[in-house]
């Protein structure tokens, strides 16, 4: 329907839509896909720059999707990492499995490390400024929300100021490990000294 609404006549409406070639999203069980209006289309513009992975994960994934893509990694780099680097990791997993994904990850790496955004922090009072804002804030963070869907214990840690603002890394356990977490947090919060106080943004 949509496909005649907009498609349809002399002077059909200019449209861009953005997504990924090697992922699909169907609307009902053993679809085959959209037979009038398919992705991508025949004019299509690649957008390979991704700011969540570094370019050493971006050479070890391009060639792994079923259309090969030419990813470019400008996300996080090793300039404030101060340990050895660890050969990357890939989760391969069906849709019967992937409760287990992290489980079976942490039962050879205890602990997790990582962002509790992909933010900064927002101003106060951003979530009071429309849907569009809310959503912005509910993306970025992701980090904290999958960790509560899958029921791991997650603790947030302050590790000091970037730009004035506060930042910090989540710690995230297997289940009923929330222990460790603590324990690690201590550590952490040793290391980094105390916490700042500041005037809301």
């Amino acid at each position: 329907m949509l496909h005649r609404i907009f498609l349809y006549g002399d002077r059909p409406s200019m449209r861009q839509r953005f997504g990924d070639s090697n992922q699909a999203i169907y609307a009902h069980v053993n679809a085959d896909g959209a037979q009038t209006d398919c992705f991508p289309s025949a004019t299509v513009h690649n957008l390979p720059r991704s700011y969540r992975f570094s370019q050493g994960i971006a050479e070890v994934a391009r060639g792994l999707g079923i259309v090969p893509q030419a990813l470019v990694g400008a996300g996080p780099t090793r300039a404030r990492v101060q340990c050895a680097a660890r050969a990357p990791v890939l989760f391969l997993f069906d849709d019967a499995s992937v409760q287990e994904v992290l489980p079976r990850f942490l039962q050879r790496h205890p602990l997790l490390l990582m962002p509790v955004s992909w933010r900064d922090p927002f101003p106060v009072d951003a979530d009071q400024r429309g849907s569009a804002a809310m959503r912005e804030i509910l993306d970025a963070q992701s980090p904290l929300l999958s960790t509560a869907i899958l029921g791991l214990p997650g603790l947030s840690v302050p590790m000091g100021m970037r730009r004035g603002l506060p930042t910090g890394v989540q710690l995230v356990g297997d289940r009923f490990c929330e222990d460790l977490c603590l324990a690690a947090a201590e550590v952490l919060e040793s290391e980094a000294g105390p916490v700042a106080v500041i005037d809301p943004v």
